[in-house]
């Protein structure tokens, strides 16, 4: 015991530091939606510790067994259709849907139906004493995650299995075993896979006796309220990294000039590697410098430059943009050519003729080569890629995808592009990507009200109005954003494979807990 118990004391550090990880889809913003990967393997590990014998101080009172042996099997019924949605009756009747109405707790408490003791008599209802465990058969990840104890007479759903405990066999002892097995690798059927008695009934494990049952049980929970104080700092603490940011990054995107930018830039390179801590971090950080870039405050502005007199102003009268003296609001379609892509029938597509590069083919920003379709049919000159051209997904599915673009910057045989996608054509292309990488653009194009959701026109293209400074300066623009990005980069490798090395290490000290 002693040493599995230093091996978690002494590296909380590690369990507690290695990266967040967003497991729900609700943001980072959602202290809810974070875990810790760390302490999600050292409560698994607490687990797998418990249950084999090795948070025990001693061996005697432990025998080899099943998992039938923990008591006898609760089997569910089926849902009565008399007195559904009554609420207060003597018995509750469990529905796979009830175990989410107490959040993380271990006991069922109520539900959303009941039934009387009369109608389970009569209706022949099996019901099962407080203490029995219960947890669905049906679903992987629902098999997986959920259990929980009654703390009250009560009736299960067909999709509900239980385990009544035997008379030396806690309660909390069984839903300690269930904790620690994946459910779902034990399910079986081809239509609908399912967890049976059968199957379950034959996993082997170790039982101890009555009193180690509660001894391990005391310090698998004094362990579990160390974790749980870990991770409630782990998100206090990423709550108030996460407005230190903010915070930062606010300053640099008011900043009024290059010089300002400049300022805060210094200040913050003094703590970058501490400040910007997970690739999270490094994403919004370049979100920032790109709004910077198209709204003239990254880099100084030079009176040689000059103006540009070829092209029409529409920043008069528009409030929305508060531009540098040398630059103008002009239309995407007046300094540049647009075109939509080619329309080509399955019958077209051939192993040996052009390729035609699709949404799929643009990834994170670059061409992608990697799933590529194939046409033998008639294309025009001028649907043939050149160097220089923005390749700009016009149309698809999740409008999330529209808008996004790669520059071609050299092609190794001659490629055409698909009718979902558009091409700008123009002198001033390697700015132009910077602001259709940019929030700014990406707010214009929610804007946009099109018959089609997603997608963005010809029209709507050709109408948008871009920040344009000088020429000269464009060129100061995309190398500053160049080098900064080289330094965002080199900093999000540096995180990502040291945060995948604490993961490694957290893997191994786990397997030599249980070696």
């Amino acid at each position: 015991m002693n040493s599995n118990k230093n091996l978690l004391i002494n590296h909380l550090d590690l369990w507690s530091s290695v990266d967040l990880k967003i497991n729900s889809g609700r943001g980072r913003s959602s202290p809810r939606a974070l875990s810790i990967y760390g302490i999600k393997k050292l409560r698994a590990l607490i687990l797998d510790l418990a249950v084999s014998g090795k948070l025990s101080d001693h061996q005697n009172g432990w025998r080899s067994g099943k998992l039938s042996d923990l008591g006898v099997w609760a089997v569910g019924s089926g849902f009565p259709s008399i007195e559904q949605g009554l609420a207060d009756a003597e018995i509750l009747f469990v529905k796979v849907s009830d175990m989410n109405l107490e959040g993380n707790e271990k006991y069922i408490q109520r539900a959303n139906n009941s039934i009387s003791v009369d109608t389970a008599k009569r209706l022949k209802v099996n019901v099962h004493p407080p203490g029995t465990i219960i947890f669905p058969k049906i679903g992987g990840a629902i098999a997986t995650n959920k259990r929980r104890i009654l703390s009250k007479r009560t009736a299960i759903d067909n999709n509900c299995l239980g385990i009544i405990p035997a008379n030396d066999i806690l309660p909390e002892w069984v839903y300690l075993q269930l904790s620690s097995i994946d459910l779902s690798k034990y399910q079986a059927g081809t239509s609908v896979p399912a967890l049976s008695q059968g199957t379950l009934g034959e996993i082997s494990i170790s039982i101890p006796d009555s009193q180690e049952q509660v001894n391990v049980i005391s310090k698998v929970t004094e362990l579990m309220l160390i974790c749980d104080e870990l991770e409630e700092g782990g998100i206090s603490l990423d709550a108030s990294h996460e407005r230190l940011v903010e915070e930062f990054l606010s300053a640099l995107t008011n900043s009024q000039n290059a010089n300002e930018f400049k300022k805060y830039w210094v200040r913050i390179s003094d703590i970058f590697d501490s400040l910007f801590i997970s690739e999270g971090d490094i994403d919004r950080l370049k979100k920032s410098i790109l709004i910077l870039a198209v709204t003239g405050r990254l880099v100084e502005q030079m009176p040689r430059d000059g103006i540009h007199q070829e092209f029409n102003d529409y920043s008069k009268g528009n409030s929305d943009y508060m531009l540098p003296e040398s630059w103008i609001l002009a239309k995407l379609g007046e300094i540049g050519e647009a075109s939509i892509g080619l329309t080509y029938s399955p019958n077209d597509i051939s192993n040996n003729g052009i390729p035609v590069l699709r949404s799929t083919n643009i990834q994170n920003g670059l061409i992608d080569l990697t799933e590529l379709v194939r046409v033998s049919t008639v294309i025009k000159p001028s649907l043939f890629l050149r160097k220089d051209d923005l390749l700009i997904c016009s149309r698809n599915g999740s409008k999330s995808l529209v808008g996004k673009s790669a520059l071609i910057e050299g092609l190794n045989e001659p490629m055409t592009f698909g009718a979902f996608m558009a091409v700008l054509r123009s002198p001033y292309a390697r700015y132009i990507k910077i602001f259709l990488d940019s929030d700014l653009f990406r707010r214009l194009l929610n804007g946009v009200e099109t018959t089609t959701i997603n997608q963005i026109t010809q029209n709507n293209l050709k109408n948008t109005l871009i920040p344009l400074p000088p020429l000269e300066e464009q060129h100061r623009i995309v190398e500053r954003v160049s080098h900064l990005f080289l330094v965002c980069d080199n900093l999000k490798s540096l995180i990502f494979h040291a945060n995948k090395q604490q993961q490694l290490i957290a893997d191994v000290l786990v397997d030599q807990a249980l070696a």
